[in-house]
């Protein structure tokens, strides 16, 4: 709610430049300042100017780098548990893209502490990176057990050829409506409630 209040402030007699409120010297001009001359100037919505100062700061504090960072080690575990629990149990579960998008938006919100829709957008693009890189594991898992080798052998001779016939050999129509989940859940939750509110409110 905003709140207008009068400010007092304090300006040199000397060039008549405005001043700290509890300056004993005039920066500019090196002149004594006396709280006698003090003076009061108009009136400022003190709320108005808390909730930008607040959206400074919180833009101060934002860490793009390690946001992308820590999306991108949440997208690479998420897509890891989601294709070794569908090769253990056989059950392609697409309810578990919501759970990457959460945790790539989590890791998003906490490592970039971000303002604003890059970072629901970083949240949005890493979570539906990691549905396909799941896919891709699953696929890679398959080709290694029925080749007899190892899963590491797979994925280190995956090139544009081979990802695009896994990528196509497990898709289904479904998967669309849950990768928009994953994609939005990692959009919703890449921004924190309160940064949202410092956002709105400035």
């Amino acid at each position: 709610m905003s709140t207008n209040t009068t400010a007092t402030v304090v300006r040199c007699t000397d060039c008549g430049e405005p001043a700290e409120w509890d300056a004993v010297v005039c920066t500019v001009c090196g002149a004594d300042i006396m709280p006698a001359e003090a003076t009061t100037e108009g009136t400022y919505d003190t709320a108005a100017l808390s909730d930008q100062m607040a959206l400074e700061q919180r833009r101060a504090d934002q860490q793009p780098g390690i946001g992308l960072a820590a999306g991108l080690a949440a997208s690479m575990v998420g897509a890891a548990a989601w294709a070794a629990l569908t090769f253990v149990t056989g059950w392609q579960i697409g309810f578990m893209a919501i759970g990457i998008g959460l945790l790539v938006g989590f890791a998003v919100r906490e490592g970039g502490k971000g303002v604003g829709p890059m970072y629901r957008y970083l949240g949005a693009g890493l979570s539906l990176a990691g549905c396909l890189f799941g896919n891709l594991l699953l696929g890679s898992a398959y080709i290694a057990d029925a080749e007899d080798v190892s899963v590491l052998l797979v994925i280190m001779q995956l090139d544009a050829t081979l990802a695009q016939f896994i990528l196509v050999e497990l898709f289904s129509p479904m998967d669309l409506f849950f990768y928009g989940l994953a994609a939005y859940a990692g959009y919703k939750s890449s921004v924190s409630e309160e940064a949202d509110q410092t956002l709105q409110s400035s």
